[in-house]
């Protein structure tokens, strides 16, 4: 899952209120469920206009969305979407996911409908689903539109790429929506305890200047911003896009040599790893390439915020303090 430059391994995809979500209007051919008698006017009222204003700038509709049944077929479009729902026990009601949603292994088998940007409403359509579930985006407006005057209920809860409070409160709310409020209780009860214990890794050791990479040409670093910002710093890294801001700044060459990270973790692999890696070769003169610290997650766990935030923070802690962990490998439980 993990290789290195030094190993010479070769290696292998919104703020605001987070527990608030957008519900268009409701699907009319489909009566099994029931919105809140108190939504289903504010619902309707909406204009598309404001929908779209609502989609960028990441204000949602607060509420549960189904009061009486919860919805026992499920299209998934985003990532952590789908890993929230399997998490938390109703992965049996995801009919359809997005051709990303490639975890847990179970989802890989589910009918696609195809992206989250550009999903096939015919598709989803054909999966008869009492919900469609992504995430907020200017860019995919137009195909929940789409799927709306298809006759589809979407609701849209945000994919949590901010903070660790953004991931953990989508989850919450893609509880609320399918009706599994006690599973994510347990469910981020459980994550928040496994963040507290990979941070005490760092706890009496001196911060280590990284870089996270999530794509090149351009140059993009996760910021401080982004949850991949914040968990680095939980764990012991001092994010050198702290200085850059945002969520996900891009820079230059020029500022990557003038920040001499001593670890570089590399996310943008996909199909063009190898020339990935040799790009980083070729630039030995950076700390982290010369000690044999730019590291390459082929299991693209970091990518997609979600469940997996103590596994990203776990994996994270080992990338700048291996030391840390010596104890778990030697007892078997690394």
């Amino acid at each position: 899952m993990i290789s290195s430059l030094h190993a010479q391994k070769k290696p292998g995809s919104g703020g605001g209120d987070s527990t608030a979500r957008w519900v268009p209007k409701r699907k009319k051919r489909r009566s099994k469920l029931s919105l809140r008698e108190g939504l289903r006017g504010d619902r309707r009222a909406v204009s598309s206009f404001i929908r779209a204003l609502l989609a960028i700038t990441g204000i949602f509709f607060p509420g549960p969305v189904f009061a009486e049944n919860p919805p026992a077929r499920i299209v998934s479009l985003t990532p952590g979407v789908t890993e929230t729902l399997f998490a938390l026990g109703v992965g049996d009601r995801v009919v359809g996911v997005s051709r990303y949603c490639d975890y847990p292994p179970e989802a890989r088998e589910r009918p696609k409908v195809g992206t989250f940007l550009a999903p096939v409403v015919e598709a989803a359509a054909a999966l008869d689903p009492d919900l469609v579930l992504t995430s907020p985006s200017p860019g995919n407006y137009e195909p929940v539109a789409a799927m709306e005057r298809a006759g589809l209920n979407v609701v849209a809860v945000p994919e949590g790429s901010g903070s660790v409070a953004e991931v953990l409160g989508s989850i919450r709310a893609v509880a609320e929506t399918v009706g599994a409020e006690e599973a994510a209780a347990r469910l981020t009860a459980a994550i928040e305890a496994e963040l507290a214990r990979v941070a005490r890794k760092a706890e009496g050791r001196l911060r280590v200047a990284a870089a996270v990479v999530v794509g090149h040409d351009p140059l993009v670093l996760a910021g401080p911003e982004s949850y991949l910002g914040e968990l680095l710093a939980r764990v012991g890294g001092a994010n050198v896009a702290d200085s850059l801001g945002g969520r996900w700044p891009r820079a230059s060459l020029e500022f990557l040599f003038a920040s001499r990270p001593l670890v570089i973790i590399d996310l943008s692999m996909g199909s063009e790893a190898a020339a990935v890696a040799e790009r980083w070769r070729r630039l030995e003169d950076l700390p982290a390439v010369k000690a044999g610290r730019v590291y390459f997650d082929a299991s693209l766990v970091l990518l997609h915020p979600g469940p997996r935030l103590g596994s990203q923070a776990a994996l994270l802690s080992r990338f700048l303090h291996p030391e840390a962990w010596q104890d778990e490998r030697e007892s078997g439980h690394d």
